[in-house]
């Protein structure tokens, strides 16, 4: 019993010997013991942010061309237009709203010209505006020509004309006038309208404007006594096939993910080159050390050139939508180069960090910043976001992947990239030009 007993304290005082030594090396490392306190505060102070960059006022800007104005200078008092002006005040009035709401932004002019049917298209193929409506002509005298009251009157029935005029809202003008203007008119009678919309193929967006605009229009023809609803034809920008689900409007973003791991994995390879000691004996043999910088650098690069076809593969095999027009040489480019940062930051926390672990935790940390900020969880839109090199790799990836743009189109995606890619690849150069790495433990 009495060795029994003495083994067993012997494995407590063992025990407790290897964690305060365990412990002292955490504390020794003040990057890791500094990292690992501050990490919960890090991820749940991220969650938070982004949480409130998400929230407030969802604002869908929408470009209106509307062919039903006749040209007509006051089209609140012309019938054959007035349906048309109602429907675009009405989206005037909700973007005016201050609260915390669905709004949303129209535009008739861009660039200093109005919006044409080109025009129109193009800029929400390329993602300027949300969605392209168009109101066709006589889509008023569509609206109007269904209801029972026009009908009556084109019937030569004014028995009720009092009543008539109160429900088309034209009390305020006189019995002469209203005749007047319903006088001498041949609006087609009991025919569908009719509204196409060229829109944004991600599901959330596409759903809103879609059940929004097609609640104001039947709204509209209700008000004017008209229960026809109306003929809406819905198109995906960029010839997009199909409704995006979920899946594949995150797929772009989480391939972008794996141009991530070269932080962890270049930090990791210099914090061991540092305690291998091996920097310090090729400085030894009078090898410049931005050799050794490239041949570290190229060495990352090259394993991610090979890794990258069968990402893009992977792509290919997940079963999410991918556009037919999908450019697979954009495409890596896209990755090589943002992988690329990913080294130069990797190599940057490499020669800050004391160890394998704090290098670990720090790229690991940052990492999350980078898919948190950049929008691949959530998506995200703000100032805070610009600065993150992830952000502009998704917004690229989306236009590749999902809308089969080329390289004509995402370049000033790609050389925001470079110019980030630049500027740490420079920043580790000269922290490993100039780090005494002998004196590092």
């Amino acid at each position: 019993m009495s060795e029994r007993s003495n083994t067993k304290k012997n494995n407590i005082r063992h025990l407790y010997s290897l964690i305060k030594k365990n412990l002292k090396l955490i504390v020794r490392d003040k990057l890791l013991f500094s990292l690992t306190l501050l990490a919960p505060i890090i991820f749940i102070s991220l969650f938070s942010v982004s949480m409130q960059l998400t929230e407030g006022t969802d604002i869908y800007t929408l470009g209106i061309l509307n062919m039903d104005d006749d040209g007509v200078e006051l089209p609140h008092a012309n019938l054959s237009a007035r349906v048309s002006f109602d429907f675009i005040s009405v989206f005037s009035d909700l973007s005016q709203l201050d609260e915390k709401t669905l709004q949303f932004n129209i535009i008739e002019n861009y660039g200093g010209n109005p919006i044409n049917s080109n025009s129109g298209r193009i800029l929400c193929d390329d993602a300027v505006i949300d969605a392209f409506i168009v109101i066709p002509a006589n889509f008023s005298e569509t609206i109007i020509g269904a209801t029972w009251w026009y009908n009556s009157l084109n019937a030569s029935d004014f028995e009720n004309l009092d009543d008539l005029i109160e429900t088309i809202g034209l009390d305020s003008v006189s019995i002469d006038t209203a005749l007047l203007l319903l006088n001498n008119t041949n609006f087609p009678l009991n025919a569908t309208p009719q509204l196409s919309i060229y829109i944004n193929p991600e599901i959330l967006s596409k759903n809103i404007i879609s059940n929004v605009i097609s609640k104001i229009v039947d709204n509209l023809i209700l008000v004017y006594n008209n229960v026809k609803l109306a003929e809406i034809s819905i198109v995906n920008r960029n010839n997009v096939e199909k409704s995006l689900t979920q899946g594949d409007s995150i797929l772009p973003r989480y391939a972008m993910i794996s141009g991530l791991i070269p932080i962890i994995s270049a930090a990791i390879l210099i914090v061991k080159e540092k305690e291998s000691k091996t920097i310090s004996l090729e400085d030894s043999t009078h090898v410049l050390r931005i050799v050794n910088f490239l041949s570290i650098f190229i060495s990352q690069l090259i394993i991610i050139m090979v890794q990258t076809p069968i990402l893009i593969g992977c792509i290919l095999l997940s079963g999410l939508y991918t556009n037919p027009l999908i450019n697979f040489f954009d495409l890596y480019l896209l990755l090589i180069l943002y992988c690329s940062i990913s080294i130069s930051i990797g190599i940057i926390i490499g020669i800050l960090s004391q160890s394998s672990d704090s290098a670990g935790l720090m790229s690991t940390i940052l990492t999350i910043v980078f898919l948190t900020l950049g929008g691949s969880f959530i998506k995200l839109d703000n100032m805070i976001s610009y600065f993150i090199p992830t952000y502009y790799a998704n917004k690229a990836a989306n236009f590749i992947i999902t809308e089969g743009k080329d390289l004509g189109f995402t370049i000033p995606y790609f050389g925001i990239l470079m110019v980030f890619g630049i500027v740490f690849f420079i920043i580790a150069a000269v922290q490993f030009q100039k780090k005494k790495f002998e004196e590092i433990n």
